[in-house]
């Protein structure tokens, strides 16, 4: 049942934790369905679902002493009670044994305790009761308080009135406030609102400009609060809990500086080393004493304020961002409180580069749009949505292990959608779910039934074994505030939607292998898989077939004094998400044992390995095996239906793109054992089929050193090829088109210019160790008649902050320096008596070391350099 108890005539009267003996004219409620008991509820969980000032009575006869947090129920009460409504209570009292001996009291009270809300010299920002009846009776070990407390008369009302029989469309909103229960907006679970396309963020935004887009933070979604002198931090799960309490000094200092009443919607993460740590580490936050390492700190990232000396939710999102800016302010220079960045985008070219710009934040998982005139709504609102970078899935725990360490291994299920007919099935509490199989190890702690948060590498649906199962599960956190997993059509929908589904056959090629299907797939995709750049990663890994459980556990150098199957995988990086890939067949063990453990790693000469291409996969396996090795359970990708398979990653590295063709693939290995020129060429075979050989050739020069280009056309043209990519290592790859008469234009065609820029700081803040300066400005023109466009400082601006963010002296070596604050100026400002103009690149240095601040200070350093090359092009 949803929604909230409305005014009543005759008067509204509550019975809390009634059981089955609440009295005759009372609305009862528990969180267990006990005969009587008309609404089933966790007030804990979701407070008292009765709008403010609306009650004339609340009964809380033995409920109060079950509650972990007194403050917030006390709160509760006072806020759905009119002006004038009571509190009849009874608790046991510390005064006899049995207020602790009962297992499930959860708080403990006396006669003292109700002084905290009666007595104004002792409330400190708690709501002040009248004490109309007080007591406390009974003999040891039985002692009991009981008594009466009233909501002044003269409270001014809430939010509502006690004879609003009908509540307006923006009740819920109206609730947003310090002290008051609701659901934290969020995107809707429908349609466009679960996005991993721009396209499709498109068609979302396009009906709602200008949009706000800031980073999808990876932190916990907590609301924080003030009222009065009084401070709570709760999550959707843990309303009842006040996080605030369990954080530093420091942090709490910071938000009690921000003055009157207020409620934010925010992020809270952990920052160690200048960078956010992985959300699995953030578990910590909800223990009862969070213990941070050396070097770390929380920090809240505020997204939305709600309400600030009075409601703003049903302002524009603009106005309460600027709002925010404010409210940040008020913190003070803290570490601990930050204000989520924002740009606003007035159409799709915009909306991209206010996406990527999320995207490159540090551990941000997408990105959350707004439309910017949109209210703050409670629950779920089409006005919002997002776009992720990973597919997550939300499962419930079939079972969990220990694993060695300290860690576990839990089995995720989704719920079935109608029609299914997966046979991989695990009964929980006499309800069946899809079992998707074990995760990775996690520090996360749950227990079976739970629902966690799940990213994962593949979701593979299986249509001949009928089942649906999950590869390289990594679990991210527990939803204490979700009761039911997804449902398998859900699950696959957004796997497909992020680019991790594994690849059906097309229709009407049911009974393709994926073998057939590969070598299709790189037949017709082969010229669109290279980096555009020329240089990507690699990765290479040993995949073993056929083993037992209990060898899982063997490593890779012990697997190969065994006679199981194994062979090679390379990954190779590819644009955006994706990755390439060749099979190498690698023969038996024994082969591998006298080749000193691997045939590619000892290939040389004339030698020859057989292979097959993949079909593309997502980015991610670049990491699987890299940390520790993947081990799939049978059923799972790479098993068999009743075998395990490990995955090994023996090398990886970098690589760089030579010359292909349609039948040849020359690639350049930098690893650790996989170094030098590899060529992947296809080779008749009889029956007028072709098969893909791998081979280090002797001359390790670039096919593109050692052949003509207009002769490699003409030879290629001649035998029916479409495409050529022309590259010598280290070039960006062209593309020529062969079905054209002339070879196009290429990147060596085209000035290359070695280009650096100088400008001295801004300014210097000498407590802090900060220098601010402008890094590039936009369409000034330099010595040499070249200008840079501010599309061209926002690309290096935003590429230094995702590949580098390293500062150096001089160009040379590393600075002990870290960047805190890099951002394109919005709009002309002054800086230190200097003007910057809109566009700019504008960065903030910390500088960590004494001897190189004591530099900057007596004028050996100056300035900001930026170098780099680039192409110079005539200007339109």
């Amino acid at each position: 049942e949803t929604g909230l108890l409305e005014p009543a005539n005759p008067p509204l009267r509550l019975d809390l934790g009634c059981g089955d003996s609440k009295p005759d004219g009372y609305v009862g409620i528990d969180k267990e369905p006990f005969e009587g008991v008309d609404w089933v509820w966790d007030i804990e969980r979701g407070g008292i679902p009765a709008y403010d000032g609306t009650v004339d009575e609340v009964r809380a006869v033995h409920f109060l002493e079950h509650c972990a947090d007194p403050d917030f129920i006390m709160r509760e009460i006072w806020r759905v009670l009119r002006p004038g409504g009571r509190l009849v209570f009874e608790v046991p009292s510390t005064k006899g044994e049995g207020a602790a001996a009962h297992p499930e009291h959860r708080s403990f009270w006396n006669k003292s305790s109700f002084a905290f809300w009666t007595n104004e010299d002792l409330l400190e920002g708690r709501p002040r009761f009248e004490v109309v009846e007080l007591e406390e009776w009974g003999d040891p070990p039985r002692v009991y308080v009981s008594g009466v407390l009233r909501k002044p008369e003269d409270v001014e009302k809430a939010l509502v009135d006690v004879e609003w029989l009908d509540p307006p469309e923006d009740a819920d909103k109206a609730r947003v406030g310090p002290g008051s229960r609701f659901t934290p907006a969020r995107p809707e679970l429908a349609g466009l609102t679960e996005i991993f396309r721009i396209d499709r963020l498109w068609e979302w935004a396009k009906d709602r400009l200008p949009v706000a887009v800031e980073p999808k933070w990876n932190g916990l979604r907590v609301i924080v609060e003030k009222r009065g002198r009084r401070v709570r931090m709760w999550t959707e799960g843990r309303p009842s809990e006040n996080l605030f309490e369990r954080m530093p000094e420091g942090f709490r200092r910071a938000l009690e500086r921000i003055g009157g009443d207020w409620l934010a919607d925010a992020d809270l993460g952990i920052v160690k080393g200048g960078r956010r740590v992985p959300r699995p580490a953030l578990m910590k936050l909800l223990g009862r004493r969070p213990e941070f390492e050396e070097g770390e700190y929380p920090v809240l990232t505020v997204f939305d304020l709600p309400y600030w000396n009075g409601h703003l939710g049903n302002r524009p999102f603009r106005e309460r961002e600027e709002k925010t800016r404010e409210w940040v302010k008020e913190a003070g220079e803290s570490r601990y409180v930050a204000k989520s960045p924002v740009r606003y985008a007035r159409s799709r070219e915009e909306l991209v580069r206010a996406v990527r710009w999320a995207f490159g934040h540090d551990r941000s998982e997408g990105a959350v749009a707004k439309a910017a005139d949109s209210p703050y709504p409670t629950g779920a609102t089409d006005d919002w949505s997002k776009i992720k970078k990973v597919a997550e899935l939300k499962v419930i725990v079939l079972d969990k292990k220990r694993v060695a360490g300290g860690g576990w291994n839990y089995r995720g299920g989704l719920e079935p959608s109608v029609g299914d007919d997966w046979e991989n099935v695990r009964e929980l509490d006499g309800k069946k779910y899809v079992d998707l199989g074990w995760s990775y190890n996690t520090r996360v702690e749950a227990d079976v039934g739970d629902i966690v948060t799940v990213k994962v590498l593949e979701i593979i649906p299986d249509d001949d074994k009928r089942r649906l199962v999950w590869l390289g599960a990594q679990v991210q956190d527990k939803d204490e505030g979700r009761e039911t997993p997804y449902t398998t059509r859900q699950a696959i929908d957004i796997a497909r939607r992020a680019g991790v589904l594994q690849k059906a056959a097309h229709p009407g090629e049911e009974g393709e292998t994926n073998a057939t299907r590969a070598a299709r797939f790189w037949r017709d995709n082969w010229q669109r898989m290279f980096p555009t750049s020329g240089r990507g990663r690699f990765v290479y890994h040993h995949h073993w077939r056929g083993l037992d459980e209990d060898e899982t556990g063997l490593s890779d150098e012990e697997l190969l004094r065994t006679d199981h199957s194994v062979h090679g995988d390379l990954r190779f990086s590819s644009r955006g998400d994706t990755l390439w890939g060749f099979t190498v067949f690698l023969g038996t063990t024994e082969e591998n044992r006298r080749a000193g453990g691997d045939r590619l790693v000892a290939i040389s000469g004339d030698a020859k390995l057989r292979g097959t291409f993949k079909l593309a996969q997502p980015r991610a396996w670049l990491n699987v095996g890299v940390r520790r090795p993947l081990v799939v359970e049978p059923g799972g990708v790479g098993s068999t239906s009743r075998k395990w398979s490990k995955f090994f990653a023996v090398d990886r590295g970098t690589y760089r793109v030579g010359v292909w063709n349609r039948h040849f693939v020359e690639v350049f290995l930098d690893g650790r054992r996989l170094k030098g020129r590899y060529i992947i060429q296809a080779m008749p075979a009889p029956g007028g089929q072709r098969v893909w050989l791998i081979t280090k050739p002797r001359d390790q020069r670039p096919y593109a050193e050692t052949h003509d280009l207009d002769d490699v056309v003409k030879s290629l043209k001649r035998d029916g090829h479409e495409f050529l990519v022309w590259a010598r290592p280290g070039e960006r790859p062209r593309l020529i088109d062969l079905r054209k008469a002339d070879v196009e234009k290429g990147d060596e065609d085209v000035e290359t210019v070695e280009k650096s820029y100088e400008v001295t700081f801004a300014k210097v803040d000498g407590d802090r160790q900060l220098v601010t300066g402008v890094v590039l400005e936009p369409d000034t023109v330099d010595a040499h008649g070249d200008v840079v466009s501010r599309e061209e400082i926002e690309q290096a601006a935003h590429r230094f902050l995702v590949r580098s963010r390293l500062v150096g002296l001089q160009h040379r070596r590393r600075a002990p320096a870290e960047v805190v604050e890099s951002y394109i100026a919005p709009r002309d400002f002054e800086l230190g008596g200097g003007r910057v103009k809109e566009g700019s690149w504008v960065m903030t240095v910390h500088v960590r070391d004494a001897d190189l601040w004591k530099a900057i200070k007596e004028g050996r350093y100056t300035g900001f350099s930026i170098g780099g090359t680039g192409v110079r092009v005539d200007a339109e």
